[in-house]
């Protein structure tokens, strides 16, 4: 009863211009510096930041924010500086957020990151997912002999997966979307409304 009286005199301070909805896009420094500041009590010492991360990005600026694709890096012991530097076939960062095994979590960049890759879902652009969602790199698995089919021989440790749920909880709440606006990059690249436009299958042996 007294969520509903809420909800009601919420309704009544909107209906009367008492309070003003923002409109205006939101850049991925406030989302992702409000979000993980609302985790704060539930991160606490688990939440780091790379030097540089206040400017870091591929270039370019992030529009209206969607929401998260989640990914594995491929191998555990990749760290928040792999994910900043990238790849000698990718500029780096490849991702905003980086989560450890032991649950550290640690923010990369603010500006777009190379990420997403081809793809589609509903409410994104083909191919065009970096500018509108955020990308967190989990650290995972150790074995990197693993393949799709073989995923389920190794389990996420609990540290790792509790920070994801702590982070993912934060973001989603903040960006104001239904948790649906959370993808795994393998749902990205070949389950989207434009087939299969690459193969990926992370975040493996998780179901989104």
């Amino acid at each position: 009863l007294h969520a509903l009286v809420d909800n009601l005199l919420e309704m009544a301070r909107l209906q009367s211009g008492e309070v003003s909805l923002r409109k205006d896009w939101q850049s991925v420094e406030e989302v992702v510096g409000a979000a993980i500041r609302s985790a704060r009590p539930a991160l606490g010492d688990r939440l780091k930041t790379l030097d540089g991360w206040e400017s870091d990005g591929v270039g370019g600026t992030m529009g209206n924010i969607w929401g998260v694709i989640w990914h594995h890096t491929g191998n555990a012991a990749e760290t928040a500086q792999s994910i900043s530097q990238g790849r000698p076939d990718l500029a780096g960062p490849l991702a905003q957020i980086h989560i450890a095994p032991d649950g550290i979590v640690t923010i990369v960049a603010v500006g777009p990151c190379n990420h997403a890759g081809a793809g589609s879902w509903p409410g994104l652009p083909t191919d065009g997912a970096n500018a509108y969602t955020i990308g967190i790199e989990c650290a995972w698995p150790r074995n990197t002999a693993l393949t799709e089919e073989t995923a389920s021989q190794e389990r996420w440790p609990d540290a790792q997966i509790i920070s994801m749920r702590d982070v993912g909880a934060a973001l989603t709440k903040h960006l104001g979307v239904p948790v649906s606006h959370n993808i795994s990059h393998r749902e990205w690249a070949r389950f989207g409304p434009a087939g299969q436009r690459q193969f990926k299958w992370d975040p493996g042996n998780l179901d989104m």
